[in-house]
């Protein structure tokens, strides 16, 4: 379409109310009606509150729709800002609607959870009500405020932290829409959900070390692993035979996505990294050397091919799942006579923990593989040791009398 061409769409219609009022409109052909006109008479200010045209604002308005037309938009969805009703299209519902089957799409495509698909419809049907009948192009930083109090009052049950993640999903549901459509929709600046800081658990390491050693050898390299590479379980579960190269070469790449029948491996894990890693652990390679003697061409036949295996599992690759593992370290820990921690806790969060107090920050990042540094904190609770504080005060009372003399 031409600069000839859009001109000749739209006008200016002026008239006089029988009160004596002037009354401006702007006329384009109806996008929804074929034949008929469409006639806008107000237009939205950025707070949210239609006003009647005067000469420059229709002529604004008018100008606007042209250039979106000339731009290459329908005229549907370029008078679109300019409509005091909101079509059933456009409803935040219909919208939701839109972005879950979008993001379904990706899921069948490997590249999101369907983990994260579940809870993301979990939200729309149960939490999202509040928007119904509302426009996606008009929500303001109150709407948003509104909604937030809505939460909190009409779901006491749940959390500050649900309610931020509700409230994420919400606002990525947003922000995909404003990216289909150029940032023609616009995504408000949202109050944050102010949540509790946690203390997260760990575990004292010779407690773990006594516990993973009450664990049976043929199962014992999942926590191995977890400890000494802060590996997760998901990626450990994914790990075959394949992915290991004698001595000590294991490839983080792939995971375990969804739960019962419908988990699968793919090629990809929460933080899109991929690497070969040399081991550095002597239990874990002792362990993975074990391992692969093991894997006999007979038991590869039958498909027992996960790396890190639970020889005891039903499934046919041996692959442990998460009540079995859980269930197996919370026995560890009494038979050691420890007190249990969860499994990420007592593993990766532990290391982790650990290692922030002596590892330079980047090497730790690189070593947990978080992208995000403000990821990186919550798993680590770095804090001087009694013996740090006590070297470190003696330290400053020798320089401090040496300054003296």
């Amino acid at each position: 379409m031409t600069w000839s061409d859009v001109q000749r769409i739209g006008y200016i219609e002026r008239s006089t109310l029988p009160s004596g009022n002037r009354r401006i409109r702007v006329v384009f052909p109806n996008p929804w009606e074929e034949g008929k006109r469409l006639k806008i008479a107000k237009r939205p200010t950025p707070n949210g509150v239609w006003v009647s045209f005067d000469e420059n604002s229709a002529q604004e308005a008018l100008a606007h729709v042209r250039n979106a037309l000339l731009a290459g938009l329908t005229l549907e969805a370029a008078v679109k800002p300019y409509l005091d009703r909101t079509l059933d299209s456009d409803t935040v519902e219909a919208r939701a609607r839109v972005w879950l089957d979008d993001f379904g799409d990706l899921v069948k495509a490997e590249d999101r959870s369907p983990g994260t698909l579940r809870e993301y419809k979990r939200y729309a049907e149960k939490y999202f009500g509040w928007w119904s009948g509302k426009s996606i192009y008009n929500i303001t930083r109150r709407d948003v405020k509104s909604w937030h109090k809505w939460l909190a009052k009409s779901f006491p049950s749940i959390g500050a932290n649900t309610r931020s993640k509700i409230s994420d999903a919400f606002r990525s549901m947003l922000r995909e829409h404003a990216r289909d459509e150029d940032g023609r929709i616009s995504v408000p600046n949202f109050p944050v959900i102010k949540v509790p800081p946690s203390v997260r658990s760990t575990m004292d390491l010779d407690d773990r070390a006594e516990a993973i050693a009450a664990i049976p050898w043929e199962q014992r390299g999942v926590w191995l692993l977890a400890a000494s590479e802060c590996v997760r379980l998901g990626e450990i579960r994914a790990h075959t035979l394949d992915d290991f190269e004698a001595p000590n070469r294991l490839r983080l790449q792939a995971s375990i996505q969804g739960s019962g029948k419908n988990q699968r491996r793919v090629e990809r894990n929460k933080n899109d990294t991929a690497e070969w890693r040399e081991l550095w652990d002597d239990e874990t390679i002792a362990w993975l050397a074990w391992r692969m003697e093991q894997a006999t061409p007979e038991s590869r036949l039958r498909g027992e091919v996960a790396l890190f295996w639970h020889p005891q599992a039903r499934n046919t690759a041996k692959m442990w799942s998460y009540d079995p593992q859980n269930r197996a370290w919370q026995r560890a820990c009494e038979a050691a006579g420890v007190h249990y921690v969860a499994f990420q806790e007592s593993t990766r969060h532990t290391t982790l923990s650990a290692l922030s107090k002596t590892l330079p920050e980047r090497m730790l990042q690189a070593h947990s593989r978080h992208k995000d540094k403000r990821s990186l904190d919550h798993y680590t609770l770095a804090t001087p040791g009694k013996e740090a504080l006590v070297i470190a005060m003696k330290d400053h009372l020798r320089k401090s009398e040496s300054d003296t003399e």
